[in-house]
């Protein structure tokens, strides 16, 4: 997937309110903003790294064929969200962790790993 995409999905994640409290709730708002996108949306895809099974919780796939990986988070990235979307990132899909209760504001990366804030205020970087 371009960078433009992945930078356009980033912008509306961060900027449209969810409902953070649960994580159920927020994976339905997403999955629906995405799919309002265009996107076809897949969650809870099974990749295969190092010989073992992982899920990734979104993978968007545009209309042109590239597809982005989304990895939700509770308030920071866990390791391992960051381990698969570098792993997937090497193989060619991009991605970021999407946080739904952060602890900062601001858009970071982590290990190369876009880290965006579900605040309803707009990613910085």
């Amino acid at each position: 997937m371009s960078a433009a995409t992945k930078s356009a999905l980033i912008r509306t994640l961060s900027t449209v309110p969810l409902r953070t409290e649960e994580r159920y709730s927020f994976l339905a708002d997403v999955v629906t903003i995405l799919e309002s996108q265009g996107m076809h949306v897949a969650s809870n895809v099974t990749v295969r790294i190092d010989g073992r099974n992982f899920r990734v919780d979104i993978l968007a796939t545009a209309k042109t064929g590239g597809s982005v990986a989304i990895e939700i988070d509770r308030s920071s990235p866990r390791p391992r969200s960051v381990m698969k979307l570098r792993e997937l990132a090497r193989r060619g899909t991009e991605g970021f962790v999407l946080l739904r209760m952060p602890k900062k504001l601001t858009s970071y990366s982590d290990a190369g790993i876009d880290i965006i804030p579900a605040n309803g205020k707009g990613a910085s970087c």
